[in-house]
């Protein structure tokens, strides 16, 4: 079963109630029923959102944020004894929500309830507010399975997702997080093959703390023959204006500003005048024109305009002067 608390998918765990439908609901921790595999996927994409204007959208001042489409696949196996058991999905809400045995939807068995306070799981390794704290006992969806001696299904779960934001000025792009719970499934009794699969739309990139191999564009994959330790922590963003692989700004503009110094030194493996003072010249407009497309500001609104302009000066008007007064001083002397 998935848990999901907004921003955050929790993998589930099998539950057991007392008699008469009212008593303690707890963690079944003596299943009967196996999960024997389990498969998530991820399709993420970049969505536009046009800003409003009053009058229309306005698509030329618009925002973007990445969207996910969840599937998860649960392949479970009853053991010699018939198991009935409740699994609990819950979220503050469900967008586009499905469920599905073998093929068949059940979205009408499911009833919306709150998460028996008397479940009190948090994972240890991902970091949640006090706020999200709670939420994981709010709106809950209690899903029905039955099985007899010996039987196996295939239960599906599909939804529309968000992510939680971070738009800290140092990232060159926005950064989109989805955590996955995949410890709880150790409820479950047996072996579990795990299986996540992501695909991404072009112009988006990914970090994942569980390495992802490329099988095809755009598609990353990977099997674990048990369920981890550790649950499964996705961090997306938009490629554009990146050059190195980061989305560190701060550490891109480092490196331009290296490669800068570097390439505005040669001027001294150059011997002969007036070649030296040419190819001086040349190798800093060049370095100055590639920094004004590719410099990310660092600081953020107000203070980082000004500071991007004071950078501007210095390299575009203060620089070029002391050049030319050095030169004039080394050709004048003689140097």
């Amino acid at each position: 079963m998935l848990l999901t608390v907004g921003i955050v998918f929790a993998n589930g765990m099998p539950t057991s109630e007392e008699s008469g439908g009212s008593g303690l609901v707890t963690i079944n921790e003596n299943t009967n029923i196996s999960l024997v595999e389990e498969t998530i996927r991820y399709d993420s994409e970049s969505i536009i959102n046009p800003i409003y204007s009053g009058l229309h959208y306005d698509y030329s001042l618009n925002t973007s944020y990445v969207s996910s489409t969840v599937k998860v696949t649960y392949k479970l196996k009853c053991g010699i004894e018939e198991e009935d058991t409740i699994m609990y999905f819950v979220s503050p809400s469900f967008e586009d929500f499905n469920v599905s045995v073998d093929g068949v939807s059940i979205l009408d068995e499911v009833e919306l309830a709150r998460m028996p306070s008397s479940i009190r799981w948090i994972p240890e390794d991902v970091h949640l507010s006090y706020e999200n704290k709670n939420t994981l006992y709010n709106q809950a969806a209690k899903i029905p399975l039955s099985f007899k001696a010996s039987e196996n299904k295939e239960l599906t779960i599909e939804y529309i997702t968000s992510s939680s934001w971070d738009g800290n000025s140092y990232l060159i792009n926005d950064e989109y997080k989805f955590d996955y719970y995949l410890t709880p499934a150790k409820y479950w009794s047996g072996d579990t093959i795990v299986n996540l699969e992501l695909n991404l739309q072009t112009g988006l990139t990914y970090e994942s703390n569980i390495n992802l191999k490329e099988v095809d564009k755009n598609r990353y994959t990977t099997t674990l023959d048990r369920i981890p330790d550790k649950e499964w922590v996705l961090n997306l963003s938009h490629s554009d204006n990146r050059y190195f692989k980061t989305n560190n700004a701060i550490l891109q503009n480092m490196i331009f500003i290296i490669i800068f110094v570097l390439c505005y030194q040669s001027y001294r493996l150059i011997k002969k005048e007036p070649y030296r003072t040419r190819h001086q010249f040349i190798v800093y407009t060049i370095c100055v024109v590639v920094w004004y497309f590719v410099n990310i500001d660092i600081i953020g609104y107000p203070f980082g305009p000004i500071f991007v302009w004071a950078g501007y000066l210095i390299i575009g008007v203060i620089i070029p002067i002391r050049l030319v007064i050095s030169n004039h001083n080394r050709i004048r002397y003689g140097m």
